[in-house]
């Protein structure tokens, strides 16, 4: 876990390598952070389901609603 402001840096090859494949114009990616509020995570991206935090739109929910978009141009 990380406190904020936090900062970090993704390269292209890094999106390549997570997704086994190579970037293509108009491939879109969100970055959102997981929120934990004291034990509870509320997930930005969950594996299953809309999750608690239903993902970067549903951020809202539990009053956070910060995420960024890329899209490869």
């Amino acid at each position: 876990m990380a406190s904020l402001p936090f900062s970090f840096s993704i390269k292209a090859t890094d999106l390549e390598t997570l997704f086994g494949k190579a970037l293509a114009v108009d491939d879109t990616y969100d970055f959102g952070p997981d929120i934990y509020v004291g034990d509870k995570k509320y997930e930005a991206f969950p594996i299953t389901g809309a999750g608690a935090g239903s993902g970067v739109q549903g951020m809202s929910v539990i009053g956070f609603g910060e995420y960024v978009r890329f899209t490869v141009k």
